[in-house]
């Protein structure tokens, strides 16, 4: 029986139906990868700033979670995901809480469809990924697995001011979001998200005044790992 985790063998499975369906299709195995980043955060961290800055520097799409999407962007991954779940499972009503939240099948169903999801991405069209294990399903693809972290009070504050809340609201609202995304990462992939061997660069962001450079950085650690950053 396989070592292999059960969401390595899935990514596995999956990643070689892609291979056999390039062959059937003549398709070239010559392919540069286009740019591609995963980013895991603390909320409050500032990690939607610099990520949006450094997808528009890759010029690629800033694929955000259900707390950083925005009305503006291009993708919403959960929405995708949803319409291949319902053009699979004939089921127009249902929708992702049913699928996160309900039995191993549909968990397992999910997770499936996210894979081929990202692994779309990582082949086609790249992205500035965040979260939903990303950083654990791709990480055999050409990409930059990157965290983003604040210490609580730093990333409460920042909320607190952006929000209009004050510091003790938006201290709890910091822990539970974590909190929350930690229990999803488990749910999902198997493995926790704070494991530094996970990532190829994780940013403490306390005593950054001015984010909207921060990326800058990041394209030449991403040009040292030998990673596509564009026409930059």
């Amino acid at each position: 029986m396989s070592s292999l985790p059960p969401i390595d063998r899935l990514v596995q499975l999956i990643f070689d139906e892609h291979k056999h369906l390039n062959k059937r299709e003549s398709r070239p195995e010559t392919h540069v990868a286009p740019p591609l980043v995963t980013l895991t955060h603390d909320y409050g961290s500032g990690a939607e700033v610099i990520g949006r800055a450094l997808a528009k520097a890759l010029g690629v799409e800033f694929i955000g979670d259900n707390v950083t999407h925005r009305h503006d962007d291009r993708h919403h991954l959960e929405a995708l995901i949803l319409k291949r779940l319902q053009g699979t499972q004939h089921v127009a009503q249902r929708n992702l809480l049913d699928y996160l939240g309900g039995s191993p099948d549909t968990l397992q169903t999910y997770r499936r469809e996210l894979v081929r999801v990202l692994l779309h991405f990582s082949e086609h069209e790249g992205g500035v990924i965040v979260d939903r294990g990303a950083h654990v399903i791709l990480r055999d693809r050409h990409v930059f697995r990157l965290r983003i972290v604040g210490s609580e009070a730093v990333c409460a504050r920042r909320v607190a001011l952006r929000e209009g809340i004050d510091e003790a609201q938006a201290q709890a609202k910091v822990h539970k979001i974590n909190q929350q995304r930690l229990v999803y990462l488990r749910s999902l992939v198997g493995v926790d998200d704070l494991d530094p061997r996970h990532f190829d660069l994780t940013l403490n962001t306390d005593h950054f005044k001015d984010l909207s450079s921060v990326h800058l950085g990041l394209l030449g650690a991403m040009r040292a790992m030998g990673l596509n950053t564009g026409a930059t």
